[in-house]
Parts: C-alpha cells; sequence; structure tokens
C-alpha cells in the first residue's frame, strides 16, 4: 500500500472509491494540467528549427559573397587587361614608328656614304650591302620590341590566372581596384565565422573516436551538447515529476521526456536521408549531416528511457512488483513503449562505429527494417495523445519525399526519364595490388559535380550491396546520340564488398556487369570558383575525391580571364597527395600531367609524398613528370600543420582547403585550418600585404 497526501488530504492509492482519493484526484488534476505538457514537443522542435535556420542564413550569405567576390575578381581582371593592354599598345606603336622613321633616315645616310666609297673606289653598291649595315641596329631594336612583348605575355598570364597575375608591367602591383582588401562592413560577420570555426573545425584524438565512438568534429559535439542541455533543462527544471499516485494521471517527469523523445523522430529520419529537407535548405549533404543522425538519435534514446523509468518506478513504488506486473498487463501502451525503447535501443548500439565498421553488411540490412518498424510502433504506442501523430505524420513525410525524389531522379533503374529496371553497364580492371578501377557508361546519370559520390550496386557480385565511391572523373559524354557519359572510380580492397570487385576484376574475363547507380550526392558546398586559394589534400584512394577538382580547376582556368574567358577568382592551386609506393602514382598520371601542361606555369603545383619503403620504391622507376612544379618526396608522413602554415604565408583573400583520407589526416588538417582562422580573426596579412578574408575547409567523410 503507497500513502498519497496531498494539501492535508491522506488517502490509499489502491483504494479509489473514497472520498479523500476523489479529492485528492481533483488537486492532482489542477497541478499540471494535461494538454499543457503539449509545449514541451514543440519546444523541442524549436531549438532544432532555430538551428537549421542559423545555417541556412549561413548558406545564403556564403552564397552572396562568393558570387560578389567572383564578379568583383572578374571586374578586376577586366580593368587590369584594358588599362595594362592599352599602355603596351601605346609603348608598342611608338617603338614601332620609331624604329620605321630610323630605319629611312639611317638608309638615306648609309646610302650616301656607300656611295662616296664606291665612287672613291670604283667598287659596286648593291641593296643588300646597304640591308647588311643595320643588322646590328635591328637587333637592339628587336629586343626592346620582343621586351614589350615579354611584358604583354606576362600580362595576358596574369589575365589566365599566370604566376604574374600581381606585377604589372613596371613591376607594379595589379591588384589596385579599389576593395582589393576586405570590406570593413563585413567584417563583423568575417571574424564571427571565423571564431565559430576556430572551434568548429577542429578534431578530437583519433584514438578517442575510434575507440569511444564520439564524433569527430568539436563543432558538432558542442552543438549537439548545446542541443541535450537545453532539453535536460527543460525537462528537469520543472519540479512536478510524479503523480500523488499513478490512476491520477501520467507523471509529469514521464509525459515531458516522451514528448521530446518523439519530437525528435522527423529529424532523425531528416538527417538521415540522401534527399531531405535539411540539405535542400541548408545545402548540407547527408553524410556531413549523419552525424547527427546519431547524436540526435541516443538523445532520443535517453529521454525514451526517462520516460520509460518513470513509468515502471511509479506504480512499483505504490504496489511493488505485483501491482507493477498488473498494471503493465492491463495497460496497452506499456507494451508498445517497452518495444519501442528496444527498437531504438538497437538502432542506436548498432550505429556505433566500431559495430558499424567491422560489421557494416550487417547494420546496414538490419538498420532500415528496424527504423521502419520503430516508426510503426510509435503509432502504436502513442495513440494520438498530446498531438504526438503530428511527429510522427512529419516524419512519413520526409520520408516519401526523400524516397520518391531519389529513387525517380536519382538512380538509374527508375528513372522517370526511361524505361525502368533498365541498368548501366560497368567494366572492372585491376591497377594494382588490391586496387581496382570501375568504369561505368550510363545514359541517366551524366552530370556531376567534382567531389561527388554515387552509390554502386552488382546485382551479380552482390545484389543487397549499395556502397558509395567517389566519382574520379569529370562528366565526359562519349556518345552523343544518347548522352552516355563514363564515370571512373577507384577502389581500395579491404574486405567486404571492395574485396569481391577486386576478386572478380582479377580473373580479367573482360566481362561487363550490370550495375545499379545511385547518386550524384555530396560535394563542396560552396562556389570553388570564388576562392583565390584552392589546396587539394588526399591519402591513398581517398584521391579519388580531390583528383577532380585538380582536373575542373584545371580545365576552368586555361580558359579565365576576359573578354570572354570563364569568370573566376582562383589564382593558385595546390595539390598533395600522399602514396604509400609510387605505383600508386600511375592512377592519376595523366590527369595530373593535363592540369600541369594545361595552365600558365606555376599556377598549379603538384606535391606527391611517398610513405613506403624508400629501398622497395627504388627497384622501381618512377616515370619523371615534364614539369618543374611537381615534387616527389620520400619519407614519413609529412606534418600538415608545417605545410598549411607554409602555404597559408601566400594565401590570398579567400581559401578553401578540401581534405580526403583517413582520419588522422583530416584531423590534422581540421586541427591546422582552425589555428588558421586566427589569420582572419587578428586581421593579418600575407607576404603580399593581402588582408585574409576567409580560410574555409571541406572534409570528404569518406575515407580510402
Amino acid at each position: 500500500m503507497r500513502v498519497g497526501y496531498q494539501d492535508g488530504v491522506v488517502y490509499d492509492c489502491l483504494v479509489t472509491d473514497t472520498p479523500e482519493y476523489a479529492a485528492g484526484q481533483a488537486i492532482a488534476s489542477k497541478q499540471v494540467p494535461w494538454m499543457s505538457n503539449i509545449k514541451y514537443g514543440n519546444y523541442t522542435v524549436y531549438f532544432v528549427v532555430v538551428v537549421i535556420f542559423i545555417a541556412m542564413v549561413h548558406r545564403l550569405y556564403s552564397i552572396f559573397s562568393d558570387a560578389s567576390y567572383r564578379s568583383q575578381r572578374a571586374r578586376d581582371r577586366a580593368a587590369t587587361f584594358s588599362v595594362e593592354l592599352k599602355s603596351t599598345s601605346r609603348s608598342s606603336d611608338k617603338i614601332s614608328q620609331h624604329r620605321e622613321t630610323t630605319r629611312q633616315v639611317t638608309r638615306g645616310v648609309v646610302a650616301g656614304d656607300i656611295s662616296r666609297d664606291a665612287s672613291t673606289t670604283g667598287a659596286s653598291t648593291p641593296a643588300e650591302t646597304t640591308d647588311a649595315v643595320f643588322d646590328n641596329q635591328l637587333v637592339a631594336e628587336q629586343s626592346r620590341d620582343d621586351t614589350v612583348d615579354l611584358k604583354r605575355d606576362r600580362l595576358t598570364d596574369g589575365l589566365t590566372g599566370g604566376p604574374d597575375f600581381k606585377r604589372g608591367l613596371n613591376g607594379s602591383d595589379l591588384d589596385f581596384v579599389p576593395n582589393s582588401n576586405p570590406s570593413g562592413l563585413t567584417a563583423p560577420v568575417r571574424k564571427m565565422v571565423a571564431l565559430v570555426r576556430y572551434i568548429g573545425y577542429r578534431r578530437f584524438p583519433t584514438v578517442w573516436t575510434e575507440t569511444v565512438g564520439v564524433p569527430s568534429s568539436v563543432g558538432a559535439v558542442l552543438l549537439l551538447g548545446a542541443g541535450f542541455l537545453y532539453l535536460l533543462l527543460w525537462c528537469f527544471i520543472p519540479r512536478s515529476y510524479y503523480k500523488a499516485c499513478i490512476a491520477m494521471g501520467s507523471p509529469p517527469l514521464g509525459i515531458r521526456s516522451g514528448l521530446m523523445a518523439n519530437a525528435l523522430t522527423p529529424f532523425i529520419y531528416a538527417f538521415a536521408g540522401k534527399i531531405n529537407i535539411v540539405t535542400f535548405i541548408t545545402g548540407t549533404s547527408y553524410e556531413k549531416l549523419n552525424v547527427f543522425h546519431r547524436g540526435v538519435a541516443w538523445i532520443s534514446f535517453f529521454f525514451a528511457l526517462v520516460h520509460t523509468v518513470v513509468f515502471l518506478v511509479q506504480p512499483a513504488w505504490e504496489g511493488g512488483a505485483k501491482y507493477l506486473k498488473e498494471y503493465f498487463m492491463a495497460t496497452p501502451q506499456y507494451t508498445s513503449g517497452v518495444v519501442a525503447t528496444v527498437f531504438l535501443f538497437v538502432l542506436s548500439i548498432f550505429s556505433l562505429q566500431f559495430i558499424r565498421q567491422r560489421y557494416y553488411e550487417a547494420f546496414l540490412h538490419v538498420h532500415w527494417p528496424v527504423a521502419i518498424g520503430y516508426l510503426g510502433i510509435l503509432f502504436w504506442h502513442d495513440t494520438g495523445a498530446l498531438a504526438s501523430w503530428s511527429f510522427l505524420w512529419a516524419t512519413i513525410g520526409v520520408l516519401l519525399s526523400g524516397y520518391l525524389y531519389r529513387y525517380f531522379y536519382k538512380t538509374n533503374y527508375l528513372q522517370l526519364r526511361r524505361n525502368w529496371f533498365s541498368l548501366d553497364e560497368a567494366v572492372l580492371r585491376v591497377l594494382d595490388d588490391g586496387v581496382v578501377q570501375v568504369n561505368v557508361f550510363s545514359s541517366i546519370i551524366n552530370k556531376w559535380k567534382p567531389g561527388q559520390h554515387v552509390y554502386l550496386r552488382f546485382p551479380e557480385i552482390q545484389p543487397l550491396g549499395n556502397h558509395p565511391f567517389s566519382v574520379a572523373s569529370l562528366p565526359e559524354i562519349i556518345d552523343k546520340t544518347d548522352g552516355t557519359a563514363k564515370l571512373r572510380f577507384i577502389a581500395k580492397a579491404h574486405g567486404g564488398f571492395t574485396k569481391m570487385l577486386y576478386e572478380q576484376a582479377a580473373k580479367k574475363t573482360e566481362k561487363e556487369y550490370q550495375v545499379m547507380l545511385d547518386g550524384p550526392y555530396g560535394g563542396v558546398e560552396r562556389d570553388l570558383y570564388a576562392f583565390d586559394d584552392v589546396c587539394l589534400v588526399a591519402c591513398g584512394s581517398g584521391v579519388t575525391a580531390t583528383i577532380a577538382f585538380l582536373s575542373d580547376l584545371s580545365n576552368k582556368l586555361a580558359t579565365v580571364g576576359p573578354p570572354t574567358g570563364f569568370p573566376m577568382a582562383t589564382q593558385k592551386v595546390r595539390f598533395l597527395w600522399i602514396v604509400r609506393n609510387c605505383r600508386n602514382i600511375e592512377w592519376f598520371r595523366n590527369e595530373i600531367t593535363n592540369a600541369l601542361e594545361s595552365v600558365p606555369s606555376g599556377l598549379i603545383e603538384v606535391y606527391i609524398h611517398i610513405t613506403g619503403n624508400q629501398n622497395m620504391d627504388s627497384k622501381q622507376e618512377i616515370r619523371p613528370f615534364d614539369s618543374p612544379h611537381i615534387v616527389i618526396e620520400h619519407g614519413p608522413r609529412p606534418k600538415m600543420n608545417q605545410i598549411l602554415r607554409k602555404w597559408s604565408e601566400s594565401f590570398g583573400r579567400r581559401t578553401l582547403v578540401v581534405t580526403s583520407g583517413v582520419r588522422g589526416l583530416n584531423c590534422d588538417v581540421g586541427n591546422t585550418v582552425a589555428d588558421l582562422q586566427k589569420l582572419v580573426l587578428l586581421g593579418k596579412t600575407n607576404t603580399h600585404g593581402i588582408q585574409y578574408e576567409e580560410i574555409s575547409l571541406h572534409t570528404e567523410m569518406f575515407g580510402w
């Protein structure tokens, strides 16, 4: 027996037909009105919506600033082209006019001298004798012409992104236009963004992330922590935790926590979808939202657990285990609630990093069925009380819209533009020990951007497997009749699906495999061409994400400049690739060579660092590159903080750093770029006196 006591009224919670119990129930109903609990679900939604809104505002600001800066740099180059070209033309015209006048005068004088000499000596005076006298003088004049032509070439190189862009004909600075340094109006915004990046770009040690399973990004952890703290305060600060008797109403703490867990459901599913409204609003790709998908799921599980424990504790207090069992069996919500909590626990625990990586295939095939089952059980458990179904209907809306768009627009087998279940063909080829190349020919998935990835499914090799691979090539139509393009992928065989691909390619049967495509997804959120400097850092097969950036930038830089060139701000591209042995270089030798040859000398710098055994590599001949702007070194993995700090001395106003590879590399790059935010915060300038405006980081989430 449990004795209830409220405002001087004493009663037995297990005896409900007494006047005292009725008085206690009347008092309890006034303490926490039932409908007032709805606000806790709304408060949960408000926090997430505000965060998404802030991300959307930042995206709009980035779009505006990128477009503004890119157009400004195009105007700078056009103005420079007009001023300097006119100056060069005037100088060239004056020299040509002076040379012609000098020729005529000199010809007459020399011809007269030769005639006098001939009349004295009796020798003949052919015209070629007169012309021969001008040779030395013409050489000097031609040297002056060549100097002007050289200066004109330097100007043209600069307008096409060449190394002499910042130097004028007389050694003056071409970056002379107003606003060559950041505007003071946007300085507070830039510094605030830099401050957020100074914290958010930082990475936890790799050991922590691999063992504990916490997200590697400090910014993501802080944001999730802030949301968790916000919900904790709303849940536990109100002191009404329990009713005097459970028969008088559900415990307020259990209701609050349950509604919070319920309100997070739409966001859990939205952050998981490859096509989702959050990506549409913020521009953040789904693979970067996945950390919030897992984090929000754990927060929801915590509040679901609080909800469950409270509803189990109250009847146990009142009548012990026997009463709890009776109450449990008589209340359907208890059964459905426990099942829902177990489902959410399975979803959360099996998404831990060490489990997901070791048993990825099992995780993949269990996760979505359980997730769908969890949503269905929530409908059974909630019974529509306190508008709880509104969150579930929103979840279904998020799921259906994402699935419909994805399968009917992003895949090659359910496209509305051609016959259903019409697959594309793929060819497998071994490139190196443990490395396989996959060439896919598709007339549907024929447009993508650098850094994007596509999911591949081979029904003949692994019917249920669906794995992402970065596209290492640029869109190129090879059959104009049906718009077929070639997609090139490089995969390192580690185990599972990639090992199966390698084993099939090793058979060398020249067989064409049917492949199901889903994509493209991901890529850089920002305008790639709105940055003065672009640094591409990768290791191993992570280069498949950065090599496409190199090819794309070199193609655009080859045509940049007025009057009809491609408008872009990029002036320098640095490409660093860390490999284990020299054979890996052959994967993308052609792409690297083409990039170096297609742009003015010095605009692209390539650094290849070989970390493998130098004695082993010395037995293998490294074919040289015909360019002075590529450096190949042997040794341990380079220290990224030293490399990036050295590069930063000559960074322009805006710099983008792209990294792709193992967690250790991404961790080092992230921490270094976070430290470099101090250059923006303190208003520092580079070696050319140009103030830093932005140093942005893009990390590819899929490693090698």
